[in-house]
């Protein structure tokens, strides 16, 4: 049996609140991508700079770590209680170079807007911050007035 969105919300509701009260920081998964490019630049300069190293501080993991955590939870969920999953959809086949341009939009998208969507939805929301309630309400208002076009 698959489990209730409802369930789900709640979990996602929780996990919020134990981020907030355990670290000061609302969960977030898309401030992973510019971690990741820190790291990237700083071992770019550290191999191909000519000048003298600098004490850079390191970057920080926390969303790396926390987007490790998500996939692996997930898989683990997958693993071990399958019955608890919806069935998969049958979905496009796109290419390899579609999918990597597709999320690379998306990454791009997600940093200018500081947030993704959910996280913008989830933390940005439950902190009310006005960005985020922004966002949320344009979201909608473009999800309804294109359904109404199409």
């Amino acid at each position: 049996m698959p489990l209730h969105p409802l369930a789900g919300g709640l979990l996602i509701g929780a996990a919020q609140a134990a981020s907030l009260l355990l670290t000061g920081k609302p969960v977030g998964v898309s401030t992973a991508y510019e971690e990741i490019g820190q790291y990237f630049w700083l071992l770019w300069n550290s191999v191909f700079s000519r000048t003298p190293a600098q004490k850079t501080p390191r970057p920080s993991t926390r969303a790396i770590v926390f987007g490790g955590g998500v996939v692996a939870g997930a898989w683990a969920l997958v693993h071990s209680l399958p019955n608890t999953v919806l069935p998969a959809v049958v979905s496009p086949h796109i290419s390899g170079l579609q999918g990597i341009l597709g999320g690379f939009v998306m990454v791009f998208g997600a940093r200018l807007a500081g947030g993704c969507t959910s996280g913008h939805g989830i933390s940005g929301m439950a902190m009310l911050s006005l960005s985020s309630i922004v966002t949320v309400a344009s979201m909608f208002a473009g999800g309804i007035g294109l359904s109404m076009v199409l």
